[in-house]
This record gives structure tokens, sequence and C-alpha cells, in this order.
């Protein structure tokens, strides 16, 4: 899961949604949004990723 790192989940949830499987990848936001570039940035850094097999894949953004 992409997050802000000032979404709720980030800093509330984190342990409920990392205890039924999920990463939490924390982002930096600008003016409180993420943008899409940002996330575009964190996909191509997993698909470019050789050993991504090995890494956790992203698979979902939370928005507040």
């Amino acid at each position: 899961m992409i997050s802000a790192n000032t979404g709720h989940n980030y800093l509330h949830d984190a342990g409920a949604i990392e205890s039924i499987g999920h990463k939490i990848i924390s982002i930096k936001y600008n003016d409180g949004k993420i943008r899409v570039n940002q996330i575009d940035k964190i996909m191509e850094e997993y698909w470019d990723n050789f050993s991504r097999e090995h890494t956790v894949q992203p698979g979902m953004v939370y928005i507040n």
C-alpha cells in the first residue's frame, strides 16, 4: 500500500494493515496530497529492480 507519511493508516493503523500481509510504503506529501508522479516513481523503481521477487510489490494506494 502506498500512503502519504501523514496518512491515518500509516500513523495509526499500520499494525492492522501489516498483520494481514500488506506493507505500507510511505511517501512525503505535497500540500497534503500525494501526486501521480510519486506513485509512478515507486512503480518504476519496483519494475526496474532485478531482484523484485524479494521486495514488496505495490498494489494499492491509500487516499485520505
